[in-house]
């Protein structure tokens, strides 16, 4: 849906031309769930979500299908230096983990996996990961979803300058993945400097930042532009993927089976652990269905029909309306779970 037929010609031309990545390099998530166990995705979308993944793979790429690889099986070290294209993973990694990446283009990223190298700017210079923004914001942050819309505010206010900002509420995993996400959603900004979780040194703040304070209500603006117009009718979690610990903990904060079906967005990896664990069967009788190799962008959100559906992604939820023309609210997990939406 993102590269078109143009785009399937395009890789068939580079993976039969014999060219192959000379480092490690990972897929993003597809379309669909290829190994076609569900059948909610039509046939001929099947196919050529298929066929793309051939000629990646055909190219040495590993198919992890997954936007959250920095967790598993291309986790980046600090200070390494790597091309990127999911927006997400590049802010996380650079954020949080200290590794260096811009926010690459689908064909820059595959051109630097085939090259072997990048080009020696943005935020691969130290230079170009000063901040040039300090944004000011003393509300809380209590969830993913205060989280995610805070992330989304940042975002618009710094264009492509780094921000740089305080937020004990940001200091946990599932907040600072889903405030990334979001930054990244609405910014060209590649990372935020978050005091007490990014590896750089900043004591005080800097000289010649431009300022920008940002108050509860325009948090409050982004998650009332995120709200049900109907009744939703599902549950979609995992924007980004969702990791083997949280997919199991959903059994620990649930008191019953979820008031609407839920969809779970996981690597291919994730599932072959659940499945091994026994957990993927429980977690099915309990309406709980773990999707693999795709986003919450996901075919089988058309042939099931759904008009309306609620998450706890902010970026999840800007994308579904967006892109897939549905109706998307917000609402955190351990409301989702324990009460109707």
């Amino acid at each position: 849906m993102n590269i078109g037929n143009a785009g399937i010609r395009l890789l068939k031309d580079i993976a039969e031309s014999g060219m192959r990545v000379k480092v490690r390099t990972t897929l993003n998530p597809g379309y669909a769930e290829l190994s076609g166990e569900r059948g909610e995705c039509s046939p001929a979308i099947l196919d050529k979500q298929r066929e793309i993944a051939q000629y990646f793979i055909k190219m040495g790429v590993h198919p992890t299908f997954s936007c959250t690889p920095y967790l598993e099986q291309n986790v980046p070290k600090r200070g390494e230096h790597m091309a990127w294209a999911e927006s997400s993973a590049v802010l996380y990694s650079n954020s949080v983990i200290g590794a260096w990446t811009n926010k690459e283009s689908g064909i820059g990223a595959l051109a630097a996996g085939i090259i072997g190298a990048t080009s020696r700017t943005g935020v691969h210079t130290s230079e170009g990961r000063r901040p040039r923004l300090l944004v000011e914001y003393e509300g809380e942050v209590e969830d993913e979803v205060a989280a995610g819309a805070l992330g989304y505010v940042v975002g618009e206010r710094s264009e492509d300058d780094i921000p740089l900002i305080e937020s004990e509420g940001l200091l946990s995993k599932e907040r600072v993945i889903e405030y990334l996400a979001a930054q990244g959603t609405s910014g060209a900004s590649p990372m935020s400097i978050i005091r007490g979780m990014t590896p750089l040194a900043i004591r005080g703040p800097p000289d010649g930042l431009r300022k920008s304070r940002i108050l509860e209500q325009d948090v409050l603006r982004v998650l009332e532009g995120l709200q049900n117009t109907y009744s939703p009718e599902a549950i979609l979690i995992g924007c980004p993927h969702m990791p083997y610990a949280s997919v199991r903990g959903l059994l620990s904060i649930m008191s019953g089976r979820p008031p609407l079906p839920v969809f779970a967005f996981v690597s291919r990896r994730t599932k072959t652990r659940l499945a091994k664990a026994g957990l993927l069967a429980k977690l099915r009788s309990l309406g709980i269905n773990v999707i693999a190799d795709a986003c919450v962008m996901w075919c089988g959100l058309k042939k099931l029909g759904y008009r309306s559906v609620v998450t706890n992604s902010v970026k999840g939820a800007h994308y579904l309306r967006n892109q897939m023309r549905v109706d998307a609210g917000l609402a955190p997990l351990s409301k989702l779970f324990r009460e109707q939406p």
